[in-house]
């Protein structure tokens, strides 16, 4: 009996820390993606302003094509950006380990996916460069070229972005993989028929 209440105490003990554990692992990829909300919508707006002013001062040619698409472009960010800004924390609170694992594989395999699109739309970009070098019309060469230029900052900017948050989440999503390295189980008794566990707090 001595023995069964020490190790309830122990499984008491050790779920009410993986409890807090995973909480605050929780809590830090809600304000991670938070702050990667902010951060994109601020760069969308950014980029819809200027590229408004941009392209009515602009009278014609390649850069007013430049502006009008990172106002196109943009838009989507903003679209994109926005949601996450009313994310509530409380849903990302209580979670399982199960849970917890699954979001984070899920936050991390967005932004390698994302990273892979980014590289997509630099690649579009040096195509559509490339088709309006090759255009005999002026005005369809502007636009093209300008198009390109612009899919090519805007894609540049997000491959930074995405793989920098990428490296957030999973330096955060290693603290899982740390706690379980602190509980060890080992045989315990004279014939080792028993079963010991132990928990470092360091």
């Amino acid at each position: 009996m001595k023995y069964l209440s020490i190790l309830l105490l122990f499984c008491l003990f050790s779920t009410t820390i993986q409890a807090q554990t995973l909480d605050d692992i929780n809590a830090t990829r809600f304000r991670h993606t938070k702050n990667g909300s902010i951060a994109l919508t601020s760069w969308a707006g950014a980029n819809i302003t200027g590229g408004t002013i941009g392209y009515l001062a602009t009278p014609k040619g390649e850069w007013k094509h430049f502006h009008e698409m990172n106002v196109y472009f943009n838009i989507v960010n903003l679209g994109l950006g926005i949601p996450g800004l009313f994310a509530k924390k409380d849903k990302q609170m209580g979670l399982t380990l199960e849970q917890t694992v699954k979001r984070q594989y899920q936050i991390e395999t967005v932004y390698l996916f994302n990273g892979a699109l980014d590289l997509t739309y630099i690649t579009a970009g040096l195509l559509m460069r490339e088709m309006g070098k090759n255009n005999p019309d002026q005005a369809t060469q502007d636009r093209w070229k300008g198009f390109g230029t612009s899919m090519m900052v805007q894609g540049g900017f997000l491959l930074v972005f995405d793989f920098v948050k990428y490296g957030i989440h999973k330096a955060n999503g290693k603290r899982i993989d740390s706690e379980w390295k602190k509980v060890s189980v080992s045989p315990y008794g004279a014939y080792g028929l028993g079963l010991s566990m132990t928990y470092r707090l360091d």
